[in-house]
């Protein structure tokens, strides 16, 4: 669970981080990182479109699964 998930949850807390800020400055930041999740997964989306069908007996899927891996990993921090 990332840092931003367990501020979340533990909604009633203050933590030292969130101390300074602003109220609401929490859901603000959640609202940010959901727009970049949903422009990586719009990204993986048109990438998987564009890559047809591996459905034929034989294809080797470590390449679209290393491919995926990549993109989704510009998403999390």
């Amino acid at each position: 669970m990332t840092d931003l998930l367990i501020r979340l949850w533990a909604w009633e807390r203050v933590f030292p981080e969130d101390q300074d800020k602003p109220e609401g400055s929490l859901y603000l930041e959640a609202a940010d990182r959901i727009e970049e999740l949903e422009s990586v997964l719009e990204e993986v989306d048109a990438w998987v479109d564009d890559t047809g069908y591996y459905a034929d007996d034989g294809a080797v899927l470590v390449p679209v699964f290393k491919r995926v891996k990549a993109v989704l990993g510009r998403g999390y921090k």
